[in-house]
């Protein structure tokens, strides 16, 4: 199912680019971005570094539930006593045409948020905006990994009865499950969904045009953690602590992108280099 939501959401990032992008061909547009994810070496740090917390995080939901397990935790009981309401007061809309757009935003908008995001910015060669970006997925996942794993809390529709897990009524139980458990079910705060749509969106705000763009973004960031109270996957709780979590995010990446902080460690970049990055996002 993630390969799948992978290629169409890719198939969504190249629609949107070349239809704004008219003169430009398929070849160049692959070759630019990976290009430049590749050989770019300010802009291959990051992507280095993304693909090996992509890891981690893999490895982390493939022992997060018995290590949880053994340690006895569950604090699900707390959020569905003080957050359970919101999500049911959002069902009582529920159509089947909600249901459709909800999930098509759940599934697929995060994924396109994800991947279309860094690749513009290294598409355009923008090397601060790409370092920006990246590094806010990056520390998105290690901020929420201990949470995850010694704050465990599971899917709100599994565990309230009240509260109706809508994926289950759309796609084949077994594909639900194996969704969930591949991104963990007990992995619920915070928001991951929430925290890296507002992350987005936070990072975005950081270009002085595109006005349309962040316009879409700020949309697209409601849109999706309303999606996962709407579906029966989150808790209102969750979401708020995604929300805090992307600002927390978006000041930390700010000052190590700003302060050149992975840059002096490695030795990559001069001064005058990480200046003339600093205005780049005006492109």
């Amino acid at each position: 199912m993630f390969i799948w939501l992978f290629l169409m959401s890719f198939g969504v990032m190249t629609m949107l680019y070349m239809y704004a992008n008219p003169e430009e061909d398929l070849f160049a547009f692959l070759w630019k971005g990976s290009g430049n994810l590749v050989f770019n070496p300010k802009m291959r740090i990051y992507t280095l570094i993304l693909a090996l917390v992509f890891i981690m995080n893999m490895v982390e939901n493939s022992v997060d539930l018995p290590i949880t397990r053994a340690l006895g935790l569950d604090f699900t009981y707390f959020f569905d006593t003080w957050s359970a309401n919101p999500s049911l007061w959002i069902q009582r809309a529920r159509t089947p045409f909600f249901d459709g757009i909800f999930t098509l935003v759940y599934l697929m908008g995060i994924n396109t948020i994800l991947f279309l995001t860094p690749y513009y910015f290294a598409l355009k060669g923008n090397e601060r905006m790409y370092a920006l970006a990246s590094s806010s997925i990056i520390m998105n996942y290690i901020y929420a990994m201990p949470f995850y794993i010694f704050f465990p809390v599971y899917i709100a529709g599994y565990t309230n009865p009240n509260i109706i897990h809508v994926l289950s009524y759309i796609f084949p139980q077994k594909m639900v499950e194996e969704y969930h458990h591949a991104g963990g079910i007990n992995n619920c705060f915070p928001s991951l969904h929430a925290s890296f749509s507002i992350s987005m969106f936070f990072i975005i705000l950081y270009l002085d045009r595109h006005v349309l763009l962040k316009v879409f973004y700020g949309i697209l960031a409601f849109g999706i953690s309303f999606s996962t109270l709407y579906l029966g996957i989150h808790w209102f709780l969750d979401v708020m602590g995604g929300l805090v979590l992307a600002g927390v995010v978006t000041i930390t990446v700010a000052y190590v992108v700003d302060n050149q902080v992975l840059e002096r460690v490695l030795g990559i970049n001069s001064s005058a280099e990480i200046k003339s990055m600093i205005d780049s996002e005006r492109r």
